[in-house]
C-alpha cells in the first residue's frame, strides 16, 4: 500500500543525519577520531581532509553531547521549513574556521568540536526565521540577540560560555563561533539573494 502524499512529500532530515553521525562514529569507534581530527602537523603533511573531518571530533561525552544536540536541532528546523544550501553552509563553514585557525593559531596542535558549525546553523535559521512574517519573528531576533551575546561572552572571557565541558583537557577557541556565525550570515545572504534572482526571471 502507497504512503499518504502528505507523508511522502513531508521533508526529512536526512543531512542533519548524515552530519551527526560522523561525529558519533568518530567517538565510538577506536583510532577513528585520531584519523579525522584537526592536526596542525598532519595537515602540513599533506592530510587536508582533517581541515573538515576534526569537526567531527569531540573530546569527552559532554563536548559530543551538546554540540550534536544544537546541530540535530537546528538542522531538523532548517530542513523541515526547506531552506535551502545546508550542508553548503556546514562544510564551508568547516572549511573557513579551520583555515582561519591555521593561520591565526600556530600554536594550536589539535582541534575537534561541531560548535562552530552549530553556530553557523542556528545563526542561518534564525536570520531566515526572523525574515518571515508571522508572531515567531520576536522569538528568531531574541535567539540572534543571544548568539551576539554569546560570542561576545565567549571572547570576553576566552571561553565558552553557559556549556560546561567535562575536560579539562578541552581548551575553548572562542574564534570557531565567530567564524561559524560569519558564515551563516553570509550564507543567509547569498541565499536570499540567489532566491531574488530566480524570482525575477
Amino acid at each position: 500500500m502507497a504512503a499518504p502524499a502528505s507523508l511522502r512529500s513531508a521533508p526529512t532530515a536526512r543531512w542533519t543525519l548524515l552530519l551527526v553521525a560522523p561525529a558519533l562514529v568518530a567517538y565510538l569507534l577506536p583510532g577513528a577520531g585520531a584519523a579525522m581530527v584537526y592536526d596542525r602537523s598532519a595537515i602540513f603533511a599533506g592530510e587536508l581532509w582533517r581541515l573538515v573531518t576534526g569537526h567531527w571530533v569531540h573530546f569527552s561525552a559532554s563536548h559530543l553531547l551538546w554540540d550534536t544536540l544544537v546541530l540535530s536541532v537546528t538542522g531538523w528546523l532548517i530542513e523541515s521549513r526547506t531552506y535551502r544550501h545546508f550542508a553548503f553552509l556546514c562544510l564551508l563553514s568547516a572549511l573557513a574556521i579551520s583555515l582561519v585557525m591555521l593561520i591565526s593559531l600556530p600554536e594550536m596542535a589539535t582541534y575537534g568540536g561541531l560548535s562552530g558549525i552549530a553556530m553557523a546553523s542556528t545563526v542561518y535559521l534564525a536570520l531566515h526565521g526572523w525574515r518571515e512574517a508571522g508572531p515567531g519573528r520576536g522569538m528568531w531576533l531574541a535567539i540572534l540577540l543571544l548568539c551576539a551575546g554569546r560570542l561576545l561572552l565567549d571572547i570576553w572571557l576566552g571561553q565558552f560560555a553557559v556549556v560546561h565541558i567535562d575536560d579539562s583537557q578541552v581548551v575553548p577557541v572562542p574564534i570557531s563561533h565567530f567564524i561559524g556565525a560569519a558564515t551563516g550570515l553570509l550564507v543567509y545572504l547569498w541565499s536570499i539573494t540567489t532566491n531574488r534572482s530566480c524570482g525575477a526571471n
